[in-house]
């Protein structure tokens, strides 16, 4: 018996209509729901490394997710850039490249997106349709010498000399004050931080730990219907900082008194201990409120192998697992404890100072995108949707008999996306 996850992502919004189409393939398609699709769905391939929200931020910057200066100028070049503005000198830069590097990437877009980079015109509004845009705009940024830094300003400077270039008319100025209207999301998860505190970290580079749990706490909100957050810190032994809980100021403050333990690295311990607190405290799955976990380290378990295990163990449970490695000495094995896709899931930063500055804000809009795993002995899913909020559901379906899906409200009104292929369903509308 084949079976398939079908994501069922519901979006509480004031419109109501009925649709059935991919909007990331149909042009002039413009958006925040479209552009973070987009997104998802190329990120989803491993194609490319991580851009720590560049491409995100690009959108925003060029054209504020296409709803700024392109739906008055499809008829010319403006709308012709599509919503990541790539401009003719960008397109024909891939396109004339044919290096073997080059030449794979290239036919890994064709393959798995159907973007056929080589035969893009965009006289013909090619790049008006938002896949072909995303995929043109994330491969001339992966042609550029310098790799995409994590911190939100040097994005700035990177997008001024790289991408926008001296011939542009933005600045840095103007794109960082853009970045303070950009949409965010707010996640409606349990969250539970995993936090090495073993001898190779050291005391002083420890309170950057501090410093990320406390910035993310910070910017979440926290009640039984949104946000639980939990604390775990580990070494030779593992500490519960924080049972899962919403009482912020509590929280905030148990992570700032998070003594540096400095010994061994018991990652299996703490990720054992991890799958005991959702076990026993997680919010049901029947509620559809993820289960989200991040483990941060710098360094090789003590027992890479039995890690590996638990690691394996707790993702069955239902929880995504973000590892984060942080350091010149981050083994190359430790991606494969994150959840999969692991290029969404699996983070490499060259010090604890980026942890704690740029790593928050990209952790709490990949959280958003996580999905419950919906329980197998329970039909019925209850659950409270704020308005522009968004709940991400994955359900095992049959194959051959399919599955039926009922939406009853209380009140307001919803989208529906449903995919068997993206963990991020938003770009297949439903029902509506």
């Amino acid at each position: 018996m084949r079976r398939l996850l079908l994501f069922i992502l519901i979006w509480l919004n004031v419109f109501l209509g009925v649709v059935a189409v991919d909007s990331t393939t149909v042009k002039q398609a413009i958006g925040t729901d479209v552009v973070r699709a987009t997104l998802r769905r190329i990120e989803d391939t491993c194609i490319f490394p991580q851009d720590f929200l560049f491409m995100r931020r690009v959108a925003w910057q060029e054209s504020r997710d296409g709803t700024y200066n392109l739906t008055s100028n499809w008829a010319n070049s403006i709308g012709q850039g599509g919503i990541w503005q790539v401009d003719q000198v960008g397109l024909d830069g891939v396109k004339n490249k044919s290096t073997a590097s080059m030449n794979i990437t290239k036919n890994a877009l064709l393959k798995q997106l159907q973007v056929d980079i080589n035969n893009l015109n965009r006289a013909n509004g090619d790049l008006e349709i938002p896949i072909n845009d995303g995929a043109v705009a994330r491969l001339v940024v992966s042609n550029f010498v310098v790799p995409i830094p994590i911190d939100l300003t040097a994005q700035a400077n990177y997008w001024k000399q790289y991408y926008n270039t001296a011939a542009g008319n933005g600045t840095v100025a103007d794109f960082l004050n853009n970045m303070q209207t950009m949409p965010k999301c707010d996640s409606s998860i349990d969250l539970m931080f995993i936090l090495d505190s073993s001898g190779s970290i050291g005391s002083d580079v420890f309170e950057n730990v501090r410093n990320f749990v406390t910035t993310v706490v910070g910017s979440l909100t926290l009640s039984e219907e949104r946000n639980r957050v939990g604390i775990i810190e580990f070494s030779t032994n593992v500490i519960v900082v924080s049972p899962f809980s919403t009482n912020k100021n509590a929280i905030i403050n148990a992570a700032n008194q998070m003594q540096y333990l400095g010994s061994t690295t018991e990652t299996t311990q703490a990720l054992d201990k991890a799958a005991d607190v959702f076990s026993r405290t997680g919010r049901d799955p029947s509620s559809g409120y993820p289960w989200v976990a991040v483990l941060i380290t710098d360094g090789a378990p003590d027992n890479p192998n039995s890690a590996l295990n638990a690691a394996t163990n707790l993702k069955s449970m239902g929880v995504t697992l973000f590892v984060v490695g942080v350091g010149q000495e981050v083994p190359s094995n430790l991606q494969t404890t994150a959840s999969k896709p692991t290029c969404v899931y699996f983070y490499s930063l060259d010090n604890y100072n980026s942890l704690a500055s740029a790593f928050p804000e990209i952790l709490s809009t990949r959280n958003c995108e996580v999905a419950a795993l919906a329980p197998t002995n329970s039909s019925v899913i209850t659950s409270n949707v704020e308005k522009d909020q968004t709940r991400v559901i994955k359900f095992p379906v049959n194959i051959t008999t399919g599955m039926t899906w009922k939406l009853s409200m209380t009140s307001g009104s919803t989208n529906i996306y449903a995919s068997l292929t993206s963990t991020y369903a938003i770009f297949k509308k439903i029902v509506v």
